[in-house]
């Protein structure tokens, strides 16, 4: 079932969602940084399950779409009592996030230029995540799931990780 909340963002492009989601995380990284975290969603494209929420792919988005607007239940606490939520594999389409309203605007006239998105998507570029399936900026948090990753790249102010083989 589509969430009423993301349809902004359901009118987007493949290249045009690939560009936004890489904007509002790493639009302060060079080109080589925001090509590094492209090709970390399309690796997640690739593997599916997961990463892609199959409740967005039922009712015909596309996978790039399922990936980047991927929502999931987590455990969290409130207060010292359990609770659950959703909560978005990219931080930046969380509710209450500064960059989900400056996506929504770019919803609303989009102004990005996706040409290095429509590379990423044909696969023309070099994946310099070396096969990442995450990263995450030091600098803002240091995630305890990294300390079970293998880093693969550090590129600009992200590090770039896979799961230990």
């Amino acid at each position: 079932m589509k969430r009423t909340i993301d349809e902004p963002f359901y009118q987007l492009s493949e290249a045009q969602i690939l560009t936004l989601c890489c904007y509002l995380e790493a639009r302060n990284q060079s080109e080589e940084g925001q090509i590094a975290v492209m090709q970390v969603i399309a690796n997640r494209v690739k593997r599916g399950g997961w990463f892609m929420d199959s409740s967005l792919k039922r009712v015909g988005l596309s996978p790039w779409h399922c990936v980047v607007l991927k929502n999931a239940l987590v455990g969290c606490k409130i207060k010292g009592m359990p609770c659950s939520k959703y909560v978005y594999q990219f931080s930046c389409f969380q509710e209450g996030d500064p960059n989900r309203a400056k996506g929504l605007k770019q919803c609303n006239n989009y102004t990005l230029d996706t040409s290095l998105a429509e590379k990423v998507i044909a696969g023309e570029l070099e994946d310099t995540s070396k096969g990442a399936l995450y990263y995450y900026a030091p600098q803002v948090c240091s995630p305890a799931w990294a300390k079970s990753m293998t880093e693969t790249a550090v590129i600009g102010d992200h590090r770039f990780m896979k799961e230990n083989q």
